[in-house]
């Protein structure tokens, strides 16, 4: 029986985006049993656009929002895998882009002691901004159309955009690394995160608890899928973000203490 697929997608104020990631999600050609969009506190504009799509959508659309309090992403993963049901989870960051197969590519690799971790190619400025003001999808373009424009320059990594086959040993060559996975485009099984605690609570501000996230999964025993050459996420540009000190404290001290000790969070407790 094939597994249930709930999509996680971060938001926070920054309904253009939004629209335009649930414009690919639409378009999906694998079923899903939902999207649940992870607010961090978004006003009246991001709830809009949840309001128009919902009734546009072949799937429920959850809104777990929580309260803006600061920039808290891993509680907002974690309130949004508590109102999830599906067996499988793909979380998504509000500004990433999918073509239709990219579902289906993270169901295609998924099985049970692995995670999976897809790629992301970043669009230009100078692309990014009719994607926003025009509405364009360039994640319904054929790719044969968009290899093109990336290699003139519209994103980095045109070359992800090719469908080049790949062996599941080569795919399962970085089982038990860290690092560039990231939540912009990864997929686990419920009951993986629930046994790792869910996103360690404690980071706030931007950066790491993705790949604190990660590294405990990995001492887990779960481990990590490459899909390169497999629908990567379109990133629309932004100016980049500066990670906080504290948070990378939080990973260091991980990084040096061995155990796997789960991550608490209230929500994920009531959950399992």
């Amino acid at each position: 029986m094939r597994p249930t697929v709930s999509v996680i997608a971060t938001t926070y104020n920054w309904p253009q985006a939004l629209d335009r990631v649930l414009d690919g999600l639409a378009r999906q050609t694998c079923a899903l049993k939902e999207v649940v969009i992870a607010d961090d506190g978004s006003g009246p504009e991001t709830l809009a656009v949840i309001d128009a799509w919902r009734p546009r959508l072949p799937f429920p659309l959850v809104h777990a929002r929580q309260e803006d309090l600061g920039f808290r992403a891993a509680r907002a993963r974690n309130l949004a895998a508590s109102q999830a049901s599906g067996d499988y989870l793909i979380y998504l960051d509000g500004d990433g882009l999918v073509f239709p197969g990219f579902v289906e590519g993270h169901m295609r690799h998924a099985e049970p002691g692995w995670f999976t971790v897809g790629r992301r190619c970043y669009l230009r400025r100078w692309l990014s901004q009719p994607v926003l003001e025009k509405k364009l999808s360039p994640h319904a373009w054929p790719k044969t159309a968009f290899f093109p424009l990336a290699l003139l320059g519209g994103s980095n990594r045109p070359f992800q955009l090719l469908p080049v086959p790949m062996s599941e040993a080569r795919r399962r060559n970085k089982a038990r690394e860290w690092n560039k996975a990231q939540t912009c485009n990864l997929g686990v099984w419920r009951g993986d995160l629930l046994r790792v605690g869910g996103f360690d609570e404690s980071y706030e501000g931007y950066g790491l608890e993705d790949t604190d996230f990660v590294v405990r999964l990995i001492r887990a025993g779960v481990l990590r899928k490459t899909l390169e050459h497999a629908d990567p996420v379109l990133h629309i540009w932004h100016p980049r973000r500066k990670t906080g000190d504290d948070n990378r404290k939080l990973l260091d001290a991980i990084m040096a203490n061995t155990s796997t000790q789960p991550a608490k969070s209230l929500f994920l407790e009531e959950a399992s």
